[in-house]
């Protein structure tokens, strides 16, 4: 009885310390952070003047990691000091947060595009406005969704790209997009147009050589002169320029008196007219030119024998440099030409002017001269 009693207690004993032992290695074993993961999901809107075939392939690549409660980002974008910090529980509301989350978004993707970064994709996606897709992703964490630009389906003169957008996973399959209605908003990117003023003459045979040696014309946009160019029987009464636009800002391209590229960047009076011209016939209106007297002279006189009429926009297909065609909006100045009266013969017998008035004044003299003379010689008989 006391050997089964030793024994029980024996065995006890030796189940305390291996479950104790057991207990103490616990600690030394290396803990692994589950990554959860789960599935992200993004829409893409509609947006005013976009086709709806147009259609644009989106990348989603991850960018940052929980450390804590909080986002970080990966350790070869923290250089980028894009803010990434936008805890649940903070105060701002969702507007403020989405608009500070569209502007880290887009610093990121700048930073990734002006250093040469290769990120490694988790998933690529086709959509066209109004449709979605749904990534799995294997871990928690803050991912970056961005697209490529587009030119717009219908053939319009202008390219669309989606904004680049956060999407945040946690834990399951819910996901948390910039905007309340979870989709990526389109921004209009700057597209080239190119423009042509040229000026056409309607001057008949009769009339002689009556066309002066050049003219100037104000270009402008929205009310707004952009610049002042000179066109010439050497340019072909024509001249050229390129805009960039966004939907926001406009830069005109061209060139400046002396025949360098110019560039001004504006933000257009939406409520006014499209890109338009008009010539100057007042010389004191010329700006940014050194007219001579003579030339002065000549835009001053234009105005009496031509009234500028000026054409819609419209396009027109020309040959490029690269031989290829190339489409142009063309606006035009048609000026007929319109002969100054001719001024009115005074009638015979009728004089005019200061050479009138001392033709008078000297057959008045000469009356008074001979009136004189007539009075003396009676007087001289008397005496």
């Amino acid at each position: 009885m006391k050997m089964n009693r030793h024994r029980t207690l024996k065995l006890i004993g030796s189940m305390l310390l291996t479950v104790a032992m057991s207990v103490t290695m616990i600690g030394y074993v290396p803990q692994t952070a589950l990554a959860e993961g789960g599935k992200a999901t993004v829409k893409l809107a509609n947006a005013d003047g976009l086709d709806a075939n147009t259609e644009f392939s989106f990348e989603m690549y991850k960018v940052g990691h929980f450390d804590g409660p909080g986002l970080v980002l990966e350790d070869n974008l923290k250089d980028s000091k894009a803010d990434v910090d936008f805890p649940a529980d903070s105060d701002e509301n969702d507007s403020a947060k989405s608009k500070r989350m569209v502007k880290s978004a887009s610093q990121l993707a700048k930073y990734i595009d002006d250093n040469g970064i290769s990120l490694k994709a988790v998933g690529t996606h086709t959509l066209k406005p109004g449709e979605s897709f749904t990534q799995a992703v294997t871990e928690n964490g803050l991912y970056l969704v961005r697209s490529n630009t587009v030119r717009d389906a219908s053939g319009a003169n202008y390219n669309w790209t989606p904004q680049p957008v956060y999407v945040m996973v946690l834990n399951g399959d819910s996901s948390v997009t910039i905007s309340n209605d979870v989709v990526v908003k389109i921004l209009r990117t700057p597209v080239q147009l190119k423009h042509r003023v040229v000026k056409t003459w309607v001057i008949p045979n009769a009339a002689g050589d009556v066309k002066p040696s050049a003219i100037y014309v104000n270009i402008r946009y929205g009310g707004q002169v952009i610049d002042v160019v000179k066109l010439t029987s050497a340019s072909a009464w024509t001249y050229d320029w390129t805009s960039e636009e966004d939907g926001d800002e406009y830069k005109y391209i061209g060139h400046d008196v002396d025949g360098n590229k110019t560039e001004i960047t504006f933000t257009p009076d939406k409520s006014k007219p499209y890109w338009s011209v008009d010539e100057i016939l007042d010389s004191s209106k010329v700006t940014g030119w050194d007219l001579t007297d003579a030339e002065k002279k000549e835009i001053d006189e234009l105005g009496k024998s031509f009234t500028p009429k000026y054409s819609d926009p419209k396009t027109v297909e020309v040959a490029g440099s690269d031989g290829k065609t190339v489409e142009i909006e063309e606006l035009e100045i048609n000026n007929p030409y319109n002969p100054p009266p001719t001024p009115e013969k005074p009638k015979k017998g009728v004089k005019t002017g200061d050479y009138a008035h001392l033709a008078a004044w000297a057959a008045g003299l000469v009356c008074a001269c001979v009136l004189l003379i007539f009075i003396w010689r009676k007087r001289q008989k008397r005496d």
